[in-house]
This record gives structure tokens, sequence and C-alpha cells, in this order.
């Protein structure tokens, strides 16, 4: 298996910790060449091109089983009635570029890994990509920093680089010597790539001080818990803020909600969970007019289910397909199950279009792949921003019954509509699925740093 290093770094470093972990060995290619494969998700055979530094994860080694049933594009099931998910490939789980190669590659034991660069010696701006997570773990310790930090809504050009949408740029303005260490302490102790320009003008795009150049003003971020809450949602939420993120939230338990003057966060996530006694008539108005004076709601799962609908949200659920049926078919009782997973999704990975210009999106490419672990469907906004799409129900990778897939097709994954001078933002499959997948880490730190800064109020 070959996964490509350049503009991935740091998904790769992400997937051979994982590796490591897990005692796989592997290596990175040592020259230039091709090889016959084909490649992930299309499992279009073709001629690879490979470059140095390529990591390369051979199947021939001691844990060669275990490296084939994480790396295997569709892993075939003996039977769809399955307890668990039925897609789990490593190359979608971290979001690289891969391929499966057959044949092998000359590889060496170690690549290094990208340095934090600086010039000129005092910059009035220092530059950092937003393509992985790490990036966010960066932008996480600036904001904590008191470092102001913009991000750039288009991409733009300057001193002979490009740079994409996302982009973040940190501005002298004055500040002396504290300024440089803060920033390259904190690009230093994320291990990312910064870069120190000496001017705000830029040669396509626009100028650092333009209207495209929104500030980030640092979230205060509060989940709700308790026990009407997924344990299992609030468990990966908080791991996420607490240990991979490295940013501070508050827990509120449900009990207590009520109660809770909303004012005192800029951002409120709900897990997926059980909000029919949460979040009562009196109270969902109460949050809506939080977010209208500027709050920002992030909903998963199924916070999302019960929203759906609800007088104020733009959400709706998707009609059920019904397939027609046969006059002459009766049920056998044996075979109940059986016939029941037609409509189930027990967990499989479906392509979703992204709206790639939207804040939401912003480090992706057009395409994302999501782990779906359930058969709800939600029809696209007509008010707000239909950010992540599916358009062919057709699974990736795993079982899907064929009906719930044939639901899926146009259906929503991603959504962001604004009431007020806040947002509501619609995560229908959980980006941080169990902790692991990787994939959907940026997705989630968008949510909270980046989309709704424009609208952002001060309370």
């Amino acid at each position: 298996y070959m996964v490509r290093q350049q503009d991935q770094r740091d998904q790769v470093q992400s997937l051979t910790n994982h590796l490591d972990l897990l005692g796989i060995t592997y290596g990175f290619a040592t020259r230039a060449g091709t090889a016959d494969g084909y490649a992930y998700p299309s499992s279009i055979r073709q001629q690879v091109r490979i470059e140095p530094g390529d990591l390369i994860v051979p199947v021939a080694q001691p844990k060669g089983v275990l490296t084939r049933v994480l790396f295997e594009p569709k892993a075939e099931l003996e039977d769809s009635l399955t307890y668990d998910i039925t897609a789990w490939a490593l190359p979608y789980v971290y979001g690289v570029e891969a391929y499966v190669l057959e044949q092998d590659i000359p590889t060496e034991d170690a690549t290094p890994r990208l340095k934090t660069t600086l010039h000129p010696s005092r910059p009035v701006a220092y530059l950092a990509e937003w393509k992985s997570f790490e990036d966010a773990r960066l932008l996480a310790a600036l904001l904590q920093k008191g470092v102001a930090v913009r991000y750039a809504e288009r991409p733009f050009r300057i001193e002979g680089e490009s740079y994409h949408a996302g982009t973040l740029i940190m501005t002298r303005q004055g500040r002396g010597a504290v300024f440089d260490s803060l920033v390259i302490q904190s690009a230093r102790h994320a291990q990312q790539h910064i870069v120190g320009v000496t001017t705000t003008q830029v040669t396509e795009g626009a100028d650092f001080g333009s209207d495209d150049v929104v500030l980030i003003r640092p979230p205060r971020v509060a989940i709700l818990a308790g026990s009407k809450i997924s344990p299992y949602s609030l468990g990966r939420l908080w791991h996420f803020f607490d240990e991979q993120l490295d940013y501070p939230v508050t827990l509120i338990n449900d009990d207590d909600f009520l109660d809770v003057p909303l004012f005192r966060y800029d951002v409120l996530i709900l897990p997926s969970g059980r909000y029919g006694d949460i979040l009562s008539e009196r109270r969902r108005k109460e949050v809506q007019d939080w977010i209208r004076e500027g709050g920002r709601l992030i909903a998963l799962e199924n916070a999302v289910d019960f929203l759906a609908g609800k007088d104020g949200f733009g959400l709706l659920r998707k009609e059920d397909v019904q397939a027609p049926k046969d006059s002459l078919h009766h049920s056998i009782y044996a075979e109940r199950e059986r016939e029941t997973i037609t409509q189930k999704i027990p967990g499989a990975m479906f392509r979703v279009e992204l709206d790639a210009t939207h804040p939401l999106a912003f480090g992706y490419p057009r395409d994302y792949i999501t782990l779906k672990v359930h058969e709800r469907a939600y029809a696209w906004l007509d008010d707000g921003w239909n950010v992540g799409v599916i358009r062919d129900s057709s699974p990736v990778a795993g079982f899907a019954g064929a009906q719930a897939s044939k639901v899926l097709e146009h259906s929503l994954v991603l959504g962001m509509e604004s009431m007020g001078r806040g947002e509501v933002i619609y995560f229908v499959d959980d980006p941080i699925y169990r902790g692991f997948y990787y994939h959907g880490r940026l997705l989630l730190t968008n949510a909270v740093f980046l989309a709704g800064q424009r609208t952002v109020a001060s309370f």
C-alpha cells in the first residue's frame, strides 16, 4: 500500500503514529518510479506515479494479515448481518491519497519531518497553512497565548508563494520581540511550518487588511453533558478538546441547563442524545434568542434529528423512499432480521461533495469521506449553506442496505444556516466517530473557530 507524502505530511505522520502503536512496519520510497495498482476510493486500475518519500506499507511482514485488514479498500463480508461498522480502511480514516500496488517498492526506514522555517528576522506577518488538524492545534495554542490570528477567506499569492483559503495570518501590528517569541514557540510545539513575510500587500488576492481576511475571536465553548447525553458522543468530544486539540471547554450538565446564562459562551455543542426534556419549547426559544445575538450552535447526530422540523430551524427530514412491494410477497418470520437490514446502515463510508469555498470546509479538497452509522436522511437547506452533500448514494466502502442507500441520495451531511447574527451548524454524522476518525477533526475545528466569525457578537 502506498500513501502520497506530498501536501499531506501531517496526515501521513498521524497515520504512521497509528501504525507504530500497532507494530506494523513501513518505509518510505527511495526513488521515483511507477507501479501497477489502483486508487482509493475508485479502485480503478492505473499506472501509479511514486515519488521519493511516499509512504510504503508492505503486506509481507509479521503483521501482514492485520495490515491487509486495515488497508483493504472494500472489505468483503460473509454476511451482511453484522454487529459493528463494516468500513474502516485507514486511508479513508486519515483522508489521504493512497493506492494499492501490485509490486514491491524499495524503501528506507525514515523520512525527514518538515521543520519550521522563519524568514526574515523580523517579518511583518507570519503565515501558516490550513490543511490538517495539526494546523488547528497551532491555532488553538496561538489563541490561548493571546496572539491575534486571522484567516484568509480567499486564496492569495505573496512573495512568490501561493496560499489556500483558510491560511492563518498573524500580523505584527507594532508588537515587539514577544510577538515573534509567542508565534515561534507555538509553531515549534505543534511542529508546524510557518513562513515570515515582509509585506501585508499581496500580488494576487486580498491584502491582509481587507474584509476577506477575518479576525478569529477566541470562542468560549460549552458542551452539553448529563444522563440524557450519549456518553460515547460526549466522551469523544471531551477527549477531542482536552487531549487532541488542547483547548478549554466547559461541560454543562443537562439538569442545570435551564439555569445556565448562555451569554457566557460563544459556541454550544449538542452531542448526540435525547433532547425532548432538555430543550423544552421555552428553553429552545431561549437558545434561539442566544443564537440570534451571535451564538453558534453545533448539533451532532441525534441532536440534529431533534432539531429537524422544529419551528425556527430550516432543517427537514428527507422523505423516505418506499420500495414497491410485490402484491404476492409476504414476510417470513425467520427472515425478519435479514429483511430489515435492507433499510439499515450498520457503518459504511460514503463520498461527500464539499463546497470547499465555505469556511466549514477549509483545508479539504472537493471530496470528503464520511462514516455513516445510521440511515437518517435530511433534505438540503432551502435557506442556508449545504456545505457537504451526498449525491451518489453508493457506499465507497462497507455495507449499506439497498433501501437505506436510496434514501441517502441527494441528502445533507454538513450544513449551516444563519439565525440573526448567529448560526446553527448541522453534523448529520459524527466527524470524530469513536475518536479514531482523524479525517473529520478539521471539520469540527472549522465549525468551532472559523465558521460564523464574520457575524460573531461581543457579549
